[in-house]
């Protein structure tokens, strides 16, 4: 009988020269781990101490695995006979490793290996420890090797032994060499040096304790690192050649890629933290990782896209044109992809899942912005191709760069225009399962699949989906423009329009910066404008009121007197309106700061106060005048009878005042009447010079025809008139008939003109438009309506653009930090429960106890945000008042306490609100948080919440400085604040959210609050539906 025997080279063989290359085995090594169902795997390479960690947290090993199974070639530990029999792990993973080789991958790291391993469920420890070397003799078989073991019952026994009894696996280890015939003298002194200067480092033997705390895990331990890997070119800083920097990539792309990242991004789903598993690799304490990889936003950039699935030769899914404001969606059923594929080639490979994405390499085809299209060219550049991923874990090496395996770079070099596709302007995935698509089989080398027939139709039917995709959906080779002509043509256009909008901002911005610009240099002149004035004012009063007593003393006792006194009067305090001209405008277009309005605020005090003090002393001045020249009312009384007086009065009275009237609404009617004939004077001068400029240039080319015509005419005219008429009168008849035709010709084409040139008048059509608008206005003015500026309106725009996107800014980063905070909750409390286990006895315990206390604290708070969640804001219920009050008091305690501020609920008890909870919390908690800024320099610090005996208002109620008079009407505008560091918007928003549920929020006047605290006052009024529910 004749049988096989295995030479121990078999293993160097089957792994070291199998692996491609230290990359490859990296992946591999952290295949394994993932099927170990690890939620970390870590490779750790510190040339500096010539060691390599890899370690994970999976399911570890007991010494009858590694025995068994680690050491035996061509297991798979799954045992799997058929595909119906596997099963996915504890995780739903599903294992990878066929062959039993992958863990071979180690080998290519260093020579010595030292495995410490914890079965999970188990409590003991196991260990194995080798040197490659002795698998690369060729004098050696399998069955010469053995190799020492150890089992440990506790964590302490395992790193006991580590630090002070290698030696005792390193003597077993030795007597592999002890057959000298067997060996080169040199090669086994090396070993053997090699093995006696074996020790594990501290950083490795911590390791372990983690996987004591989790139960569970793998360490290997690998010395004397190959020499072959340069590992710093991973974390140079230097300028790299393309060779150094493709390599460096390819590592991080392997990283960041080993599961499908693009499908969770794609699908914006939470990734399962159950599931999750982090590959991590460290070279010389430097993580290293592709932080330009693709991000979740990078999927929503792309030009084209496809997404379904490969199936029995066909396609299903849909196909997305991507435009600057819309995607175009496309449902595709059942495409045929075996064109040109003989029948014979048909292999049923299972169902393959795709998604596709492509970003034109021209900028001006592209629907993203010139920054992000850069950016993602940049990243395409650096990480494109279509990635295969099988049951969520990448193949390699596709998707690499210069791994075009569906032969995109070919095709393009055939014909750029309709073979659209470039593997480096591509981004996406192929997804198959061991349990769908079972003929698609593993290299032996760990390097993509078996190139069988399964694989050949893989490809193929890839390709045609790809030619199907540019020439037949896209229409790349279409005569006319295609689908794709046509979006290039529409994003040209929409473009145009962005431009001219953007200069349109542009402009608005420039107009923005020179209107503050005028608005801060007239506040700057303010003084010295004002001086001048009032010195020009004094002089016309002085000069008028000395004209006014010198016409009464010309006059004395007329009976008019005091008319023309009274219309003086009237006529000085005119002179005073003339101060109005330094009033500052501010135009409701453009926000103006709380400081700004504050500083017009008090230039317009002061002219309110200056016209004052001006209308008082021409009050003085017509008394004194009044007192100096009265009447002799003796000299009257004898002079005029009764009846007299009263009939002047009537007359006065009857004609005067109508008078006074009358001037009054003349006045103001011809300064209207000559701004109305103004506007409308050069409204029609430059309607009339528009429509003459826009015709004149429709009819130009007519018109040149007219004045050529013209001309011929007028010579034919001269000849007939002539002797040439006489001469050769039939050829001056002929010409003559000839341009009176053309002449019929023009009288036509100049008609034609005429009626396109009134049809297609643009600047008509707009001054038309214009005058609608004007008529439009008249109409809502002449019916009383109220009228609001363009600008008003477009102010109030601008500053709730710019409020809501800083609030989406705040709540992005509220609940991206939620979201990782409930992602962290779990480990937080699991990792102290253990640290109080472990530190149980120690005098560090109060401290951990009084961490958990303050995390669980947290914890209390973080729920006490759950109103603001977008799930719950939708559900009312009924709100005990006064016990929501307390919990919103909850929320700010540490500062309550920590200013020594008084709170006071008096609400009762039974007082209930139908309501949603965040339509209460916010306005409650941005009114408590400004009572408690607003305390803190408050010598007397107390915060009051009560109810109107009715219960429909709840006052909150501060004993602080309250609020200037100065203030109260702008409160509740956006952007106003006396916070040193307020955004403004915490009341504005208050109160828009209540009134959004039909309640009110105001200020209540000092002096009508129910208890005299002082301070400020605020009011939440509720609706009656609130009440009404609330009660029942």
């Amino acid at each position: 009988m004749a049988r096989f025997r295995t030479k121990a080279r078999a293993v160097d063989l089957l792994g070291k020269q199998q692996i491609r290359d230290e990359i490859t085995a990296i992946s591999e090594l952290l295949r394994n781990a993932y099927d170990a169902d690890a939620s970390e795997g870590l490779i750790d390479v510190d040339t500096r101490k010539g060691r390599i960690v890899v370690w994970d947290d999976g399911d570890g090993m007991d010494e009858k695995d590694l025995t068994d199974n680690w050491l035996t070639i061509g297991t798979y530990s799954k045992k799997v006979k058929e595909i119906k029999d596997i099963r996915p792990t504890g995780k739903k993973r599903i294992k990878i490793g066929e062959k039993g080789i992958g863990r071979l991958a180690i080998s290519l790291l260093g020579d010595q290996l030292l495995i410490v391993s914890k079965k999970k469920g188990q409590g003991t420890w196991s260990l194995l420890y080798l040197h490659w070397d002795l698998f690369r003799n060729e004098k050696l078989y399998m069955e010469d090797i053995e190799l020492p073991t150890r089992t440990f019952s506790s964590y302490e026994e395992v790193s006991g032994f580590l630090k002070n009894n290698l030696d005792e696996i390193k003597k077993e280890l030795l007597k592999n060499l002890s057959d000298v015939e067997k060996w080169e003298s040199e090669e086994r002194e090396e070993i053997e040096k090699e093995i006696l200067n074996f020790h594990v480092n501290d950083d490795a033997i911590k390791r372990l304790r983690v996987n004591e705390r989790r139960g569970k895990g793998t360490l290997f331990y690998i010395n004397d690192i190959e020499s072959d890997w340069d590992w710093q070119n991973y974390i140079t800083t230097q300028v790299e050649d393309e060779s150094r920097k493709e390599r460096r990539l390819r590592l991080e792309n392997v990283l960041v890629s080993f599961t499908n990242l693009i499908e969770l991004f794609d699908s914006k789903e939470l990734e399962d933290e159950t599931n999750k598993f982090a590959p991590i690799l460290q070279i010389n304490g430097e993580d290293i990782a592709n932080k330009s990889w693709f991000n979740p936003d990078d999927i929503e950039l792309y030009d084209y896209a496809l997404k379904g699935t490969i199936d029995k030769g066909h396609f299903t899914g849909q196909a997305f044109i991507k435009n600057l404001k819309d995607t175009q969606v496309y449902d595709i059923k059942n495409e045929r992809l075996t064109k040109g594929i003989h029948t014979s080639s048909n292999v049923d490979i299972g169902p393959v899942n795709i998604k596709w994405f492509f970003v034109e390499g021209n900028s001006g085809n592209t629907s993203l912005t010139l920054d992000k299209h850069k950016m993602m060219i940049n990243k395409l550049d650096d990480s494109g191709g279509l990635y295969v991923f099988r049951d969520g874990l990448r193949i390699l090496p596709y998707g690499e760069p210069g791994n075009d395996f569906l032969k995109m770079e070919e095709r393009r070099s055939k014909g750029i225009t309709y073979y659209l596709f470039s593997h480096r302007r591509m981004y996406g995935y192929m997804e198959i399962s061991k349990l769908n698509n079972p003929s698609l089989v593993d290299k032996s080398s760990r390097e993509g699949f078996v190139e069988n027939s399964a694989f050949k139709f893989f490809c193929a039917v890839a390709i045609n989906l790809l030619k199907w995709w540019a020439i037949d959906f896209l229409e790349t080779n279409s005569k006319d423009k295609g689908k794709r002509g046509i979006r290039i043509d529409r994003l040209a256009n929409e473009r145009e329009k962005e431009s001219q909008a953007q200069e349109q901002q542009s402009n608005e911005k420039k107009q923005e910066n020179e209107y503050f610009k005028n608005l801060h240099n007239q506040i700057s002149i303010f003084d010295n404008d004002l001086n001048t004035l009032m010195s020009n004012l004094k002089v016309e009063i002085s000069r008028k009121i000395t004209l006014i007593k010198e016409k009464l003393l010309s006059r004395y006792n007329d009976s008019n007197d005091q008319d023309e006194l009274y219309k003086n009067k009237l006529e000085l305090f005119q002179l005073t309106d003339r101060l109005d001209v330094l009033k500052v405008n501010c135009n409701l277009r453009y926000f103006h700061p709380v400081e700004l309005m504050d500083q017009i605020d008090s230039l317009h005090y002061r002219l309110f106060e200056t016209k004052k003090d001006l209308r008082t002393n021409i009050e003085g001045e017509i008394e004194s005048i009044e007192s100096n020249f009265k009447f002799d009312e003796t000299r009257m009384d004898a002079s005029l009878i009764l009846q007299e007086r009263l009939e002047y009065a009537i007359q006065w009275i009857k004609l005067q005042v109508p008078r006074l009237i009358d001037n009054t609404i003349n006045s103001h009617y011809d300064e209207i009447k000559e701004q109305v004939e103004k506007v409308s004077k050069e409204t029609l001068n430059y309607s009339l010079k528009t429509i003459k400029n826009q015709v004149n240039n429709n009819m130009a080319i007519v018109l040149g025809k007219t004045e050529f015509s013209v001309k011929e005419m007028e010579e034919a005219l001269d000849s007939v008139n002539s002797i040439d008429f006489i001469m050769d009168a039939q050829e001056v008849e002929s010409r003559v008939n000839q341009l009176l035709n053309e002449f019929e010709v023009l009288k036509e084409e100049i008609q034609q003109s005429i009626i396109f040139a009134s049809d297609k008048n643009e600047k008509f059509n707009n001054i038309k438009e214009l005058i609608s608008l004007m008529t439009e206005t008249k109409t809502k003015f002449v019916n009383g309506e109220i009228m609001v500026s363009d600008d008003a309106y477009i102010g109030l725009l601008k500053q709730e653009v710019h409020m809501y996107r800083d609030l989406s800014a705040v709540g992005l980063a509220a609940e991206l930090t939620s979201h990782e905070f409930n992602a962290l909750y779990k480990t937080i409390q699991d990792n102290l429960g253990l640290l109080r286990k472990s530190l149980a006895n120690s005098a560090i315990l109060p401290v951990v106890d009084k961490a958990g206390a303050a995390f669980r604290s947290l914890e209390r708070m973080h729920q006490r945000m759950n109103p603001l969640y977008r799930q719950v804001r939708a559900r009312k219920e009924n709100l005990q008042l006064g016990k929501f009050i307390e919990n919103v008091l909850e929320y700010f305690d540490s500062d309550v306490q920590k200013f020594g501020i008084e709170t006071f609920c008096n609400i009762d008890g039974n007082l209930t609100i139908r309501e949603t909870d965040s339509v209460l919390f916010t306005p409650l908690v941005n009114l408590v948080s400004n009572a408690i800024y607003w305390l803190l320099d408050s010598e007397k610090k107390q915060l009051h919440f009560y109810a109107s005996s009715d219960g429909k208002c709840l006052f909150i109620h501060d004993s602080g400085p309250g609020i200037e008079n100065k203030d109260r009407l702008r409160i509740f505008d956006p952007y106003f604040t006396k916070k040193v560091e307020g955004r403004g918007l915490g009341l504005y928003l208050s109160k828009d959210v209540l009134a959004s549920r039909g309640h009110k929020l105001y200020l209540v006047e000092p002096g009508y609050e129910i208890y005299p605290v002082g301070g400020a006052c605020f009011c939440i009024e509720f609706s009656n539906e609130s009440m009404g529910d609330g009660q029942t």
